[in-house]
């Protein structure tokens, strides 16, 4: 049986629920491991796409029912070499497995926590180009220890992520700063404690704070940020989507992909 928070599918297996907005994310991610993979693949004879929380494989909007191919099933029509998908989750690691094995029984799926596994150096690709997808349903799920060692585990890798700000950060503002002494999502978030001495005027603006430091925190590492993308719901923002990478071919992919969104329309840049 699944859970509240599972559907099933179609093909029997459970499905992520999601709503309309997911067609924004996924355009981004489709075009620009197109863009990269068949791109650099004279350079890079190995191409590894990495989903640290890949999911089940398969989105269904929830209020229409239509079923979506999610990050890897998206990924494996692309031309990379290697594949890797990690999903903590037994049930939605399982549906992946099934679903994956049916189209390239060569890619990877691990069910196993993406931060113990970095921390093991498990996630460390020699002599290839990596695009990372980093697409988290809260910011406890990326910790910055572990983003970090990922980061710096290889020397050639490319980042995109979803930075959960809405119900993540500007909705808990209050709760964080009252939490005092306590470990909190936003301190692993951010690796640090030094939060805590902002001065901030409302929940946005601190909202705003953390996601400059998290950015300066990747800049750091040598790590530039491309523009950031909205995705809203009902004209609500839930989070952006982010580029990150040490070398600026990928800003130049990136600004080619974002110039139209994903009913082909040109973005207002």
């Amino acid at each position: 049986m699944s859970s509240p928070q599972q559907l099933i599918a179609l093909d029997g297996l459970v499905a992520r629920p999601s709503g309309s907005w997911v067609r924004r994310k996924h355009h981004y991610l489709d075009r620009y491991c197109g863009i990269t993979a068949t791109g650099m693949k004279n350079k890079w004879p190995r191409r590894v796409y990495l989903d640290v929380m890949a999911g089940p494989g398969l989105c269904k909007i929830e209020n229409t029912g239509e079923e979506l191919p999610g990050s890897p099933l998206i990924a494996l029509e692309h031309e990379f070499t290697d594949w890797m998908f990690i999903e903590s989750d037994p049930v939605l690691a399982d549906a992946l497995a099934k679903r994956v094995a049916k189209v390239n029984p060569k890619a990877q799926v691990v069910q196993d926590d993406w931060a113990t596994l970095v921390s093991k150096g498990k996630l460390d690709f020699d002599n290839a180009l990596v695009v990372a997808f980093v697409d988290p349903t809260g910011i406890q799920q990326v910790p910055w220890d572990a983003l970090q060692r990922l980061l710096k585990g290889n020397r050639t890798i490319d980042v995109l992520m979803t930075i959960q700000y809405a119900m993540g950060i500007t909705l808990n503002a209050n709760n964080y700063i009252e939490s005092q002494g306590e470990q909190t999502a936003l301190d692993q978030f951010l690796g640090e404690r030094q939060w805590r001495d902002w001065r901030w005027r409302n929940s946005s603006d601190f909202k705003d704070q953390v996601l400059a430091r998290f950015f300066q925190k990747m800049e750091a590492l040598q790590f530039k940020g491309s523009r950031q993308m909205t995705v809203e719901a009902g004209g609500r923002p839930l989070y952006r989507m982010a580029l990150f990478s040490r070398h600026p071919k990928a800003d130049e992919f990136w600004q080619k992909i974002i110039k139209y969104d994903e009913k082909g329309q040109p973005e207002l840049l």
